[in-house]
């Protein structure tokens, strides 16, 4: 399905109200990636933060900021056009929220880079922070969802655009998957709703199983098209999965400490914008999960942490913060310095941070 032309229109006034967008992604750019007409889950991800007004005003606040005070401001600009995808944008999306707002704190003992040069260091750091001389480095992360469920996405979006191309089909169409359904078992499901509609003997609203050796890993239900033109895709679902968002989370903040010059005074911030995500995810992933204790009859019981945090892990020592936000609100963010840091920070740099 492609994007509709309300929402393009919707697009291109924003583009008007706005001129500094164009002046950062320049119009040749826009037309070809943000304005002519994609398939709904093919177009630039940028399109639909333009297409949200406060996202886009957001947007527009942030650039304003950068464009004036960041020395590799083209960079940063060339990593959103080449970054198209969901996860990838949102990541940078943060990056540019971190940026702007500390970039607004800079004066002559508070110094913001973005992406610096360290010696003797293949991996950039995001941001680097000098104050008073003494450098911080900063690693931002967003969480979102694991690797097993952007291949589910990578395999709903590919049976979405496979059935969207079926000529012979005038049905709007909904799908779901389950855990145990591979990539390649795309061909055979499309080929399985293909062959459904040529039978010509659809029940709308009837769930049609899909099955590999009797076991149902995937279903389709079928509705009458009101509008009378080609069927597409309406919606899709699944699979059901249960997360651990604080393991999640607490391998993401340590495997940040590699990007970071060792010894060196490392923060870690957290962008906690995902659903189902909150502070006590931070918590229970930077200072130990939390259990209930019972005293021996069971008549007493008290909460605890288990010792495994991210504060207890051998690396977890070089990092000296954690800082944690959410509703992409960075002023509202929370801090948790770690007491088994090897470095301390002043009180004056976290009141700032």
């Amino acid at each position: 399905m492609e994007v509709s032309q309300d929402y393009i229109q919707q697009v291109k006034k924003r583009l008007t109200d706005f001129p500094i967008l164009v002046e950062c992604f320049n119009q040749e750019w826009l037309n070809k990636n943000i304005l002519s007409p994609k398939r709904t889950y093919k177009i630039h991800f940028l399109f639909w933060i333009l297409l949200d007004e406060h996202h886009c005003k957001s947007l527009v606040s942030y650039l304003s900021i950068l464009a004036n005070k960041l020395t590799n401001f083209k960079s940063l600009i060339n990593k959103i056009k080449t970054n198209p995808d969901r996860y990838n944008f949102l990541a940078i999306l943060t990056e540019i929220e971190v940026l702007a707002f500390y970039k607004t704190l800079e004066n002559e003992k508070f110094k913001v880079e973005y992406e610096p040069k360290i010696e003797n260091q293949t991996r950039k750091c995001d941001i680097r922070i000098t104050f008073e001389g003494k450098s911080i480095f900063l690693e931002i992360l967003r969480i979102v969802d694991d690797e097993i469920e952007m291949n589910f996405e990578e395999i709903r979006n590919s049976i979405r655009e496979k059935i969207d191309d079926l000529q012979n089909n005038k049905y709007l169409i909904s799908f779901g998957i389950r855990e145990n359904f591979s990539k390649e078992y795309i061909d055979p499901f499309v080929t399985f709703v293909e062959d459904l509609i040529s039978k010509k003997q659809i029940i709308p609203k009837e769930k049609y199983d899909f099955k590999i050796n009797e076991a149902e890993i995937g279903d389709v239900h079928f509705s009458e098209n009101p509008a009378d033109t080609k069927g597409h895709v309406v919606g899709f679902h699944g699979p059901v999965r249960v997360y651990n968002d604080a393991g999640r989370l607490k391998n993401k903040i340590l495997d940040k400490v590699k990007q970071m010059p060792k010894g060196e005074t490392g923060i870690v911030i957290t962008n906690l914008s995902h659903l189902g995500t909150d502070f006590v995810d931070i918590e229970d992933a930077f200072f130990g999960q939390s259990a209930v204790s019972f005293s021996i009859g069971g008549k007493d019981s008290q909460w605890v942490r288990l010792q495994n945090g991210v504060i207890h892990s051998e690396d977890g020592k070089y990092i000296n913060l954690v800082v944690g936000f959410t509703d992409y609100n960075y002023k509202n963010r929370k801090k948790y310095p770690n007491p088994n840091s090897i470095n301390s920070l002043k009180t004056e740099i976290i009141n700032i941070l």
